[in-house]
C-alpha cells in the first residue's frame, strides 16, 4: 500500500524566489526546468551535471570541421517549447532537405505502400484518428495523468482493435529505427503521445528542421545562463526539509531538488523512500547503439531504412542510417540490441548488412551505447504507475522531470519540465 504523505500543493503560491534549488542533470529537461524557473523568478538555481559538458542526449561531435549528431537530430514545427528556447538563444536552425530510400535486406528498393495502402493510410489519418485523438485527448496533456485504460494494452493491439494496420506500419518508421522499441511491448499511451496530429503532418510532409551549430549548442549556450557545475560525481542525498547533495568535491545544500537524470540511477545514491525504491525498479530501458561509420558505395540517399528490422527478432541489425552532408561519407547508424549483445556483437551484425547492400566500411569513427526510452510495461501502467508517481512529487522537497514522465524525445522533456515548474513553484 503506497503511503501518500505530501500535502496538496497549491499552483498559486509561489515560493521564495531566494529558495535555493538544485537540479541534478544538465540535459534538455534539467535546463529547460532551470529556465522555467528563471522565467518565474527564482535567483538561486544550481545545476549539477556528471559530464564535462551540457547536452545529455542531444551529442553533437565534429568530424572534418563539421558537426554531426550521435543523439537527437532534428525538430519540426511541433517543437513549439523547445522552439522558444532556440529562439530565445537566437540559435539559428536550417530547413533539412531530405531524401529516403526503404530497402530489404538484399539492398533492393521497396515501396513502404503500395497505391490502395496509401489511400487507406490517408482515410486512417485524417478521417479516423482525428475522433481517437479527441477520445483520448487527455494524453496531450504533459505526463500521464487521467488517460483512458485503452491506452494501457500494447500498441500493436490497440492498433488491431480500431483497424489501424496501415498506420501501425507507418508509424514502425518513426518508432523503432528511433530506439522507441516494438509495438507488442509497450503501452500504447507513449506512441499516442508522440504520434499526435502535428508531428504527424510534419512527418508526412518531411518538413524538417536542424541545429545549424549542432543540437547540443542549443543546450550549452542555455547552460551558460546558470550556475552550471559539470563533472560532479554524486555519492549521496539527504532529503528532507533540507537537502544535501554530496558529490567528490563538495556538499551542496539546497532547499529544493529537481532530479533530471534516469530515477533508476538515483537509487544509487538518493536517500528514496520504499515507495520510491519500488517504482524506480520497474523502469525498463532499450539498449539503442549509435555508431558514425565512414562508409563507402551508400545508396544515394540521405535517410534509409530497412523495414524487415522493425521487429524483436532482428535485434542488432541496422535499423536506419542518416547522412547529413551529401559531400562527406560519415553516416549514422542506429541499431536495438537485446540484453546480450554488445557493441562488438552489433558492429559485427551491422557490417554484414552494409555488406549485404554492397556498401564497404572503411573507418569507424565514433559510436554511443544509450540507456534509451525510458518505460513502464503494459502491466505496470495498468497498475496506476504513473498516478503513483505523480503524487511522489514535492516529498521530501524532491521532484522529478525527464524522458519517464512524458516521452523520450526532446519537446517532451521540455513540456514536462515547464509544465512541472508552473505545477509547483
Amino acid at each position: 500500500m503506497y503511503t501518500f504523505l505530501k500535502q496538496k500543493m497549491d499552483a498559486t503560491n509561489m515560493l521564495n524566489t531566494n529558495t535555493r534549488i538544485g537540479v541534478i542533470g544538465a540535459g534538455a529537461a534539467g535546463l529547460s526546468a532551470a529556465w522555467a524557473l528563471r522565467k518565474k523568478g527564482y535567483k538561486n538555481i544550481t545545476v549539477l551535471e556528471k559530464e564535462a559538458s551540457a547536452g545529455g542526449k542531444c551529442h553533437t561531435f565534429y568530424y572534418q570541421d563539421r558537426n554531426f549528431e550521435l543523439g537527437a537530430v532534428a525538430i519540426n514545427h511541433s517543437y513549439k517549447r523547445t522552439i522558444e528556447i532556440i529562439k530565445k538563444l537566437e540559435v539559428k536552425t536550417i530547413s533539412l532537405q531530405t531524401s529516403r530510400i526503404f530497402l530489404n535486406n538484399n539492398g533492393e528498393e521497396i515501396e513502404l505502400m503500395n497505391k490502395s495502402e496509401k489511400i487507406k493510410f490517408l482515410w486512417q489519418v485524417f478521417v479516423y484518428l482525428p475522433y481517437l485523438y479527441l477520445k483520448h485527448r487527455n494524453i496531450f496533456s504533459p505526463g500521464f495523468k487521467n488517460i483512458s485504460s485503452e491506452l494501457y494494452q500494447p500498441f500493436k493491439y490497440f492498433c488491431m482493435q480500431n483497424n489501424l494496420d496501415i498506420f501501425e506500419n507507418f508509424s514502425n518508421i518513426v518508432c523503432a529505427p528511433y530506439g522507441y522499441g516494438y509495438f507488442d511491448r509497450v503501452p500504447t499511451a507513449y506512441y499516442f503521445k508522440y504520434l499526435r496530429f502535428d508531428f504527424l503532418l510534419a512527418i508526412i510532409r518531411q518538413n524538417y528542421s536542424i541545429i545549424s551549430e549542432g543540437y547540443a549548442t542549443v543546450w550549452q549556450k542555455l547552460a551558460e545562463q546558470f550556475d552550471v557545475r559539470y563533472q560532479q560525481q554524486i555519492t549521496n542525498i539527504k532529503t528532507n526539509e533540507k537537502i544535501q547533495v554530496q558529490t567528490q568535491e563538495k556538499v551542496f545544500e539546497f532547499d529544493k531538488i529537481i532530479l533530471a537524470c534516469p530515477l533508476d540511477n538515483s537509487l544509487g545514491f538518493l536517500d528514496a523512500t520504499p515507495d520510491e525504491q519500488e517504482l524506480f525498479s520497474k523502469i525498463k530501458y532499450n539498449k539503442y547503439y549509435t555508431f558514425a561509420w565512414v562508409v563507402e558505395n551508400m545508396p544515394k540517399k540521405d535517410r534509409g531504412y530497412f523495414p524487415a528490422n522493425f521487429s524483436p527478432e532482428r535485434q542488432g541489425h541496422i535499423l536506419c542510417w542518416y547522412q547529413r552532408y551529401p559531400e562527406i561519407n560519415l553516416y549514422i547508424f542506429y541499431a536495438i540490441a537485446d540484453e546480450m549483445q554488445e557493441e562488438q556483437d552489433i558492429e559485427k551484425i551491422a557490417i554484414e548488412d552494409l555488406k549485404k547492400i554492397g556498401a564497404t566500411l572503411k573507418e569507424k569513427y565514433t559510436s554511443a551505447q544509450w540507456k534509451y526510452f525510458p518505460h513502464v510495461a503494459p502491466a505496470d501502467m495498468k497498475n496506476n504507475f504513473y498516478d503513483k508517481l505523480e503524487s511522489l512529487q514535492g516529498i521530501n522537497n524532491t521532484y522529478f522531470v525527464g524522458e519517464l514522465l512524458n516521452f523520450s524525445n526532446v519537446e517532451g522533456v521540455v513540456e514536462y519540465s515547464c509544465d512541472l515548474v508552473k505545477r509547483f513553484f
